[in-house]
C-alpha cells in the first residue's frame, strides 16, 4: 500500500490545529503602545528617536523592517492589519529571521502561505514591491509575485525540501536607485504537508483520474466528485496553473516533474506529472 499521502494531505490543510512553524507568524506579539521598527521607532515626521525592539521571536538581518500596529505609526502606517492589529514591513533590502519550531525535513512537502500588499510610504515608493523566503539550508528560496495593490492580497505555494533547514528569513528587493518598493505581511505560515518525496508522489484513488501521464500537450483530469480547483506547480514551488478546468494546455511548460493540487468537494489530492 501506498504511503497515507492523502490522509496526512487532507489532514494537514483541513485540520484546524494544523501546526504553523513559524512562531509569531501574525506578528501579533510584540510591543503594543507603537508601531515600531526592529531597529529604529520614528514621529509622525519620519524622525528617528531611537532602537526599540521589534517582533517576538524575529531579530533583523539587515537594515531595519518594521513591525506596525494600525494606524500607530503616523509616518507610513495607513494599512489595517489583516489579522488582529500587527504586521511588519519590508522596504527595499531589508531582511529579518525566525528560527523555526520545527525543522524542515529534506524531500517532504511544504505549504507556505501568507497575506501581503504594497506600501506606498504616502506616495513616497514606487510599485510594484516583492520578497523572498529562503531557508538555511543554502537551497530552497521562495520569490513572491509582484504586489502593486494596497489591498492585501493572499498567496500560497507547495515545495518539496530540497535540504533540512532551522530558519526562514525574509528578503525585500531592491529595483535600483530612485526605484523604492515596499511590502507588508501578515498571517504568514508554514505547515508541512506530507513526508512523501515527491518520487512517491503517485495517486492510488480510483475517484481521481489524470491521464495522459507523462503528457506533452493537454493534461486530462476526471474525478467522480465536482472539482473546485486544479493547481500545477514545479517542484521549486512556482505555480504554473490554477483553475477549475479539467483539460489543461501543458505544451508551453517546460519539460519536468510538475506537483498536481486538486480539490474536489470531498478531498484534497496531490499527485505528479511528467511533461516532455
Amino acid at each position: 500500500m501506498k504511503k497515507l499521502l492523502f490522509f496526512l494531505f487532507l489532514f494537514s490543510c483541513c485540520c484546524l490545529q494544523a501546526q504553523n512553524l513559524i512562531p509569531n507568524g501574525d506578528f501579533e506579539l510584540g510591543p503594543d503602545t507603537s508601531s515600531i521598527g526592529w531597529e529604529y521607532l520614528s514621529d509622525s515626521n519620519c524622525t528617528f528617536l531611537g532602537y526599540i525592539n521589534g517582533p517576538d521571536f524575529w531579530t533583523v538581518v539587515y537594515a531595519s523592517p518594521d513591525r506596525l500596529v494600525n494606524q500607530s505609526f503616523l509616518c507610513s502606517d495607513t494599512t489595517s492589519a489583516k489579522s488582529g492589529v500587527g504586521y511588519v514591513l519590508f522596504a527595499d533590502w531589508e531582511k529579518g529571521k525566525s528560527v523555526l519550531i520545527n525543522p524542515i525535513q529534506k524531500d517532504s512537502l511544504y505549504k507556505l502561505g501568507y497575506y501581503a500588499c504594497f506600501n506606498s510610504f504616502r506616495g513616497a515608493y514606487s510599485h510594484p514591491a516583492q520578497f523572498i523566503v529562503k531557508f538555511n539550508n543554502g537551497i530552497d528560496s521562495l520569490i513572491s509575485p509582484s504586489f502593486s495593490l494596497s489591498q492585501w492580497q493572499y498567496y500560497d505555494t507547495i515545495f518539496i525540501a530540497s535540504a533540512n533547514a532551522t530558519e526562514i528569513e525574509i528578503d525585500g528587493i531592491f529595483f535600483g536607485v530612485g526605484y523604492n518598493a515596499a511590502v507588508n505581511i501578515d498571517s504568514i505560515f508554514l505547515q508541512k504537508i506530507s513526508s512523501v518525496g515527491i518520487n512517491n508522489l503517485v495517486s492510488t484513488d480510483k475517484s481521481i483520474m489524470m491521464f495522459p501521464n507523462p503528457t506533452t500537450d493537454i493534461l486530462n483530469i476526471k474525478s467522480n466528485n465536482k472539482i473546485f480547483n486544479i493547481e500545477v506547480y514545479d517542484v521549486f514551488g512556482k505555480l504554473f496553473f490554477r483553475d477549475n478546468k479539467s483539460s489543461i494546455d501543458v505544451s508551453d511548460f517546460p519539460s519536468g516533474i510538475y506537483i498536481v493540487k486538486i480539490k474536489t468537494d470531498k478531498q484534497f489530492f496531490v499527485t505528479k506529472v511528467f511533461i516532455q
